[in-house]
């Protein structure tokens, strides 16, 4: 009895150790199996959108330039690149100071002319005398005392003062007013020495600094308005079933994975003449105006329907038409049928109409480091809740 119940005990200590052993190499076998992220197929409602790049771009700028040339003085100059401007405000100025003097000039001309005209015509006091002569002259022709010759002689006289009286009348009108339309001339150059922002804007490049001389028309900063236009670009494909109004969703590479919401607010009937991509704008709803910065690039979808979908897959789950799905611990390669694409999912459809699905809800479907696994591998799995729904919205 005593052998018999050593011999079962070895036994079952050698039992105890294979089992051991065995966990231990199944342990080991997991252990270096490959971890893959994965994340549930869904149901629920797709979004059937199409995809765009987008830039933000300036609605327009302008080059600030002076009419005039002169020297920039230091008074009230105020471009600076980044500067926030306000229509109106003033931002450069031309040294004046000769123009002040012609200014003075011109105004001491014009009150001397204007006196002139208010101490009387000479020619008037000689019209005067003509003319008592001529009543004279006709009195005594009439009489018979003068002969008609005198008398035709003396009306020439008053006629021929009348007229210089007129001209002598109009050469002074004239000059004042030319002497005023040239104070308006210098008083208008003037104001011209003040530059100053021709609409809301921030300023993007300084040309020229205090110190130095400009001519005519140059440029010395340029300006851009404060609103920003985000422009997407849509292929040709998808461009003729959007329509404005429709809602968008737009994400920015500064920014990360943040959505922002907007719709579109103009499509325009041209290409661009690069890419041949077709150009719409978005208006952002949910975004501060400084953090659309000029130049910054991404990504875009834009609604154009939405309806049930029975299989939806993360996008960033497909490579071409495939995806990978892990069932039991095994990676399956599958080639899938895409529905509607947006952002952030993909709807999944049958091979063939009505029949039946490649994937179901709650199938998971690995999401990163696609290229790390192949058809067939064994992994172990992190499962993460879906996005493909809830960023979309």
């Amino acid at each position: 009895m005593s052998v018999k119940k050593g011999t079962s005990l070895l036994g079952l200590k050698i039992l105890v150790a294979l089992a051991i052993l065995v966990g231990g190499i199944v342990f080991t076998l997991r252990a270096l199996r490959p971890v893959a992220r994965v994340e549930p197929v869904v149901s629920g409602e797709a979004v059937d959108a199409k995809p765009a790049s987008v830039t933000v771009q300036v609605e327009y700028s302008m080059d600030l330039q002076s009419e005039v040339g002169g020297r920039l003085i230091d008074d009230d100059f105020s471009l600076d690149p980044g500067k926030a401007l306000k229509k109106g405000d003033v931002l450069a100025r031309l040294d004046g100071g000769d123009l002040a003097l012609e200014i003075e000039q011109v105004q001491h001309d014009l009150e001397a002319a204007k006196a002139r005209v208010a101490v009387g015509s000479s020619i008037a006091l000689e019209l005067e005398g003509a003319r008592s002569d001529l009543a004279t002259q006709e009195r005594l022709f009439k009489l018979g005392q003068i002969s008609a010759l005198d008398y035709k002689k003396a009306q020439r006289t008053v006629t021929q003062t009348e007229q210089r009286l007129e001209l002598e009348k109009v050469t002074n009108r004239q000059n004042i007013e030319t002497l005023e339309t040239l104070l308006k001339q210098k008083k208008r150059q003037l104001q011209k020495m003040t530059i100053v922002a021709p609409f809301n804007g921030i300023v993007s490049l300084v040309y020229a600094h205090p110190g130095q001389q400009i001519g005519n028309n140059t440029a010395i900063a340029t300006l851009i308005t404060q609103h920003k236009i985000v422009e997407a670009q849509i292929s040709e494909e998808d461009f003729a079933n959007v329509r404005v109004g429709e809602h968008a969703m737009v994400s920015f590479l500064p920014y990360g994975d943040y959505f922002f919401n907007g719709s579109v607010s103009k499509i325009l009937p041209t290409a661009d003449p690069t890419t041949q991509r077709h150009l719409v704008h978005i208006e952002l709803a949910d975004i501060p105006p400084e953090k659309l910065v000029p130049g910054i690039t991404g990504d875009a979808t834009i609604t154009i329907d939405t309806h049930p979908a029975k299989a939806i897959v993360p996008r960033r789950a497909l490579f071409g038409d495939s995806l990978y799905v892990v069932r039991n611990g095994v990676v399956t390669l599958l080639k899938v049928k895409k529905g509607a694409v947006w952002l952030t999912g993909v709807e999944v459809l049958p091979r063939d109409a009505g029949g039946p699905s490649l994937l179901a809800p709650g199938d998971l479907v690995i999401v990163e480091e696609l290229e790390k696994f192949r058809d067939g591998d064994h992994v172990e799995t992190i499962v993460q809740p879906s996005d493909a729904i809830e960023k979309s919205r």
